[in-house]
């Protein structure tokens, strides 16, 4: 790998064609794929003291004061969640209004586009991740964590703010929610789970039940925050404290045959437990989610034989 640019300060959120939207607290800027231009689109509002301190990476870092995920449905129009709010943005125009404030004052870890008829058509969905009142904590009889219930939540694309629950857990069954992920084709839907107890791992909506079944759980080896969804194979990185790291290759049908194809530890700049990508699978996904900061790599790697080169977005703590 060869470091091409480093631009401080600023975190990669999302690829657009051949631009790169940044983060930086409550800003966001989009910038060519080299890094070298990078313009202010938009500042979503401050409503509360806490809010105006984004962009102290200290402030930052403790109470998430910054955007954390970003996701584009056109060209033109993306949805940026920071805090318990999200927001809708024009990036031709630099609009932006406030499009859903999540109860209970839950956080979102990231943002997804499902086409499923499950979801009505293609949606924007999230699973509520942090605060969930009594936190990530296994209850005294070591049955699953100690929280209130979790939900699933959606709109569609086009039209009015309709946000909706689409799944609801129980109080003690998850901790919280990482990320929903589908196939492009729209057939699967999976949702990973966080951190503790016999639900972290993969659930996956059954159309049959109508609800989402336990698929790989229960152990730190399917604690993820990001997944690809390929044809007959699910891809992931695991993201945990507690064990060594890999990447993961499981059989998407049944979840069996889990084979791990690299180790992360030893990897130059897989150190952040919330990057979502590891640089040797240029050819499936173009954007690491990174916790601060921002670097470009170009790197020709190998892929299942073959060759790729690519430009991989990375960022430090």
């Amino acid at each position: 790998m060869i470091l091409s640019k480093v631009l401080r300060g600023y975190k990669p959120l999302a690829v657009i064609e051949d631009r790169v939207v940044l983060g930086r607290g409550r800003r966001l800027y989009l910038a060519d794929l080299d890094l070298t231009s990078v313009r202010f689109i938009a500042a979503l509002p401050s409503r509360t003291f806490s809010q105006r301190m984004s962009g102290l990476r200290m402030a930052d870092r403790i109470l998430r004061l910054s955007i954390s995920a970003l996701i584009a449905v056109s060209p033109d129009v993306a949805f940026a969640a920071i805090g318990s709010e999200i927001w809708k943005i024009n990036l031709g125009t630099g609009e932006v209004s406030l499009d859903f404030t999540i109860p209970d004052n839950r956080k979102v870890l990231a943002l997804s586009i499902l086409q499923h008829e499950a979801v009505g058509g293609k949606s924007i969905a999230f699973g509520e991740y942090f605060m969930n009142r009594a936190g990530p904590t296994l209850r005294r009889d070591g049955e699953g964590p100690a929280t209130s219930p979790i939900k699933i939540w959606f709109r569609p694309v086009d039209g009015a703010a309709d946000w909706r629950v689409f799944a609801q857990f129980p109080a003690h069954d998850i901790d919280h929610v990482h990320h929903v992920v589908a196939s492009q084709d729209g057939s699967d839907i999976f949702v990973l789970m966080g951190d503790t107890g016999p639900g972290v791992g993969f659930w996956k909506w059954d159309a049959d039940s109508a609800q989402l079944v336990p698929f790989q759980t229960g152990s730190q080896a399917n604690r993820s925050t990001w997944a690809l969804v390929g044809k007959d194979r699910l891809f992931y990185a695991t993201d945990t404290q507690l064990e060594q790291n890999y990447l993961i290759e499981s059989d998407r049908e049944s979840g069996t045959s889990p084979r791990n194809i690299r180790l992360l530890r030893d990897h130059p700049f897989i150190r952040a437990k919330r990057w979502a990508l590891p640089c040797f699978l240029p050819a499936l996904n173009p954007v690491c989610r990174p916790v601060t900061g921002c670097k470009i790599y170009s790197s020709v790697a190998p892929v299942r034989g073959s060759t790729a080169r690519m430009s991989l977005f990375t960022g430090l703590i």
